[in-house]
């Protein structure tokens, strides 16, 4: 197969979306993941519209079901046996504490687990790519130290706290991941897409109908979809960063991430913490 094939999470709206239009005008074929196939199909038809290319193709998985995750990576690896670039993009605030099927703060299961799961699925067809890059979208607004109680609740939970140690995790995974696969044609990097106005940014405000206001003031302090894709698209293909891997990209360029997440030990606390309350561990099936 000559084409390469990129997949991307939470490409339906905001930066993925965006992402998910420059990945098709580099030259990959790109898969789109969303929550419901009606979502992927739908950004399907209107990113073929937009670009006038036919290089998009739908998936469909809850981030928060593993079955549904593994099961979105086993067709994917059916249908094109290697996977060049993988951007885990997906992401949530909640306004409210929520758990999943499974008992797990919903944050965690997203913006973490969800990571995790996908990449570790999708991991026998990143193995076989040339030049693979796996991108992790996490944002400057991360804690600073490991902190799982920030997912605790209901009672003392809140949204941003577990907004930041989610992405705290996301840090902690790049590095640690970054450092298990040397040697095998794969770089991995965290981004921080900078404050965009979408959503997810919105929902650091309350539901509270008197706060409409801040709600809109925040759209008008983000910048555009597009420009905080360029950081992601820039780690996901620019030439230049061939070989770069390990690192925390913000504005286009590498910037300092918190000590911590650099830390050995604490890489392997997150990871075994995750394995126990996820089920996952990132580690196995690297070596051989």
């Amino acid at each position: 197969m000559s084409s390469r094939v990129a997949v991307i999470s939470g490409a339906n709206r905001g930066i993925g979306r965006a992402t998910a239009k420059g990945l098709a005008r580099a030259g990959f074929e790109t898969v789109l993941l969303c929550r419901t196939l009606e979502k992927s199909e739908a950004t399907v038809e209107a990113l073929s519209a937009e670009t006038r290319l036919e290089r998009f193709l739908p998936a469909v998985a809850e981030l928060t079901d593993p079955e549904a995750i593994d099961a979105a990576a086993r067709e994917i690896l059916d249908r094109f046996g290697q996977v060049h670039l993988l951007v885990n993009n997906a992401g949530i605030v909640n306004p409210e504490y929520r758990e999943t099927s499974e008992g797990i703060e919903e944050t965690l299961a997203v913006n973490h687990l969800g990571y995790v799961r996908l990449t570790s699925a999708l991991l026998p067809g990143l193995l076989r790519g040339r030049g693979t890059r796996i991108v992790n979208v996490t944002s400057e607004a991360h804690a600073k130290t490991f902190d799982p109680s920030d997912f605790a609740g209901p009672k003392g939970w809140k949204r941003h706290r577990a907004y930041m140690q989610s992405k705290f995790l996301n840090l902690v995974f790049t590095f640690d991941l970054s450092r298990r696969l040397q040697g095998k044609r794969i770089a991995v990097n965290a981004v921080h897409p900078g404050l965009v106005a979408t959503r997810l940014l919105e929902g650091f405000v309350a539901p509270n109908p008197f706060l409409a206001p801040v709600r809109v003031l925040t759209r008008l302090m983000g910048t555009s979809e597009a420009k905080g894709a360029r950081t992601s698209l820039r780690v996901a293909t620019d030439p230049i960063l061939t070989g770069v891997t390990g690192e925390y990209f913000k504005k286009g360029e590498r910037t300092s991430p918190p000590d911590e997440s650099r830390d050995r030990a604490v890489q392997d606390r997150v990871r075994q913490w995750t394995a126990e309350v996820g089920g996952v561990d990132w580690s196995e099936g690297i070596e051989g």
